[in-house]
C-alpha cells in the first residue's frame, strides 16, 4: 500500500508545454480539415454557378433565335452594310400579331406585325427587350398590350450581333454570382454562340 502511495506521489502530470503542443497540432489539423471542406464547397458553388449561367445564356439565345427565324433579311438591322462589324443591339420585324398568329398575305409573303429590339447596356450588364406592334388602336385603354419593355437579364457581360448576307450570328457571354460558399469563389462565365439563317 505504501509503495502505491509513493508511486502516485512520484508520478508527474502533463506539463504546460505538452498541452500547448497538443493544442497546436489539433489546431493545424482542424485548419487543414476546414481548408479541404472550403475547397470542396467552393467547387460545388462554382459548378452550380456555371450551370446557372449556361442555362441563362441558352434561354436568351433560344428566345432570340425563335423570334429572328420568323424575320427576313430586309427587315433585320444591322443590315448588309455591316462589313463584318459587330453590334450590341439588333432590331427586326416579325409577322406575329397580338394574338400570336403568323400573318401572311395572299401571295404567301409575311405581313410584318411587330418590331422587336434587343440591346445590351454594358455598364449595368443588363439586356433589354422592346416590343411594339406596328398597328394599334389609339383609343385603347391599355397601351401595354401594344408596347412592352422588359429586362431579359442582368447577367450579360457581352452580346454581339453580326451579319453575313442572310446568316445572322449571335455571341453571348453570361455570368453568375457564386455566393454562398465557404471560400472565395470568383464569378463564373459562360460563352455561347449561334448562327441563324434568316427567312427568305
Amino acid at each position: 500500500m505504501l509503495k502505491l502511495v509513493d508511486a502516485i506521489k512520484s508520478s508527474k502530470g502533463i506539463s504546460l508545454m505538452e498541452v500547448m503542443i497538443a493544442m497546436a497540432i489539433g489546431l493545424i489539423g482542424a485548419m487543414g480539415g476546414y481548408a479541404i471542406l472550403a475547397s470542396m464547397d467552393s467547387t460545388r458553388v462554382e459548378n452550380t454557378a456555371v450551370v446557372v449561367a449556361q442555362g441563362e445564356a441558352r434561354n436568351i439565345l433560344e428566345r432570340m433565335t425563335r423570334e429572328l427565324r420568323e424575320s427576313s433579311p430586309e427587315v433585320v438591322w444591322p443590315r448588309y452594310d455591316t462589313n463584318g462589324a459587330e453590334y450590341n443591339w439588333v432590331y427586326f420585324l416579325t409577322p406575329r400579331n397580338a394574338d400570336r398568329e403568323f400573318i401572311i398575305n395572299t401571295e404567301g409573303e409575311p405581313e410584318w406585325q411587330r418590331g422587336i429590339q434587343y440591346w445590351l447596356n454594358k455598364d449595368s450588364n443588363t439586356l433589354y427587350r422592346f416590343r411594339f406592334y406596328l398597328t394599334f388602336d389609339p383609343d385603347a385603354d391599355d397601351w401595354s398590350n401594344w408596347f412592352q419593355f422588359e429586362i431579359v437579364s442582368e447577367n450579360v457581360e457581352e452580346l454581339t450581333f453580326s451579319r453575313d448576307d442572310d446568316m445572322f450570328t449571335i455571341n453571348i457571354r453570361t455570368f453568375s454570382h457564386s455566393d454562398g460558399g465557404l471560400g472565395n469563389v470568383a464569378r463564373s462565365y459562360v460563352d455561347l454562340s449561334t448562327t441563324i439563317k434568316l427567312r427568305n
